[in-house]
C-alpha cells in the first residue's frame, strides 16, 4: 500500500470523523439559553445518567493522566522535548473531552468553576471531583507499576 492511499485514506476517514462531530457535538449546559431543571439530591443520586458521568469522570482522568504522564517518562533513556509534550497533553485532552468523553470536565478546577456558577449541583460537583481525583491515581498508578 503506498503512502499516497494511505493519507487519501486517513483524510477521509478525518473528515468523516469532523462531520459526525460537527452535527452531533457535545450539549452545552446553556441549552437554548436556559438553565437545565434543577433536581433534588434524592432524585439526582438516584439517577443512572449521574452515575454514567461519575464513572466517565474517572476513566477520562484514568485516560488523560495516562497518556501525559506516559509523554514525559523518559523511555528512550533522555527526556522528550517541552513542545512534545504540550502537543500531546492539549491532543489528548481534545481528544478525550470532545470525542471519548463529551461534555467530561477532567479538571476539579474547571467542575468547581461550574458549581459556582450553579451549572453543576454541589452533589454532582463532589462526586466528579472524587472520580477524577481517583481516576488520576488510578492512572498514575497504572504507570508506575
Amino acid at each position: 500500500m503506498s503512502i499516497e492511499t494511505r493519507l487519501t485514506a486517513l483524510q477521509k476517514t478525518v473528515d468523516d470523523l469532523l462531520t459526525i462531530v460537527k452535527t452531533n457535538g457535545p450539549k452545552s449546559p446553556l441549552e437554548d439559553g436556559e438553565l437545565k431543571a434543577v433536581r433534588s439530591a434524592q432524585a439526582e443520586i438516584r439517577s443512572l445518567e449521574l452515575w454514567k458521568c461519575v464513572v466517565a469522570e474517572c476513566l477520562g482522568s484514568l485516560c488523560y493522566i495516562f497518556f501525559v504522564c506516559g509523554v514525559v517518562i523518559p523511555w528512550s533513556g533522555h527526556f522528550p522535548p517541552f513542545l512534545s509534550v504540550a502537543f500531546a497533553s492539549a491532543l489528548a485532552y481534545g481528544a478525550l473531552t470532545y470525542t471519548v468523553f463529551p461534555g467530561s470536565h477532567l479538571n476539579p478546577a474547571f467542575t468547581i468553576a461550574l458549581a459556582s456558577i450553579k451549572c453543576v449541583s454541589p452533589l454532582r460537583c463532589l462526586l466528579f471531583i472524587t472520580a477524577q481525583s481517583g481516576g488520576a491515581i488510578a492512572g498514575s498508578a497504572l504507570l508506575f507499576g
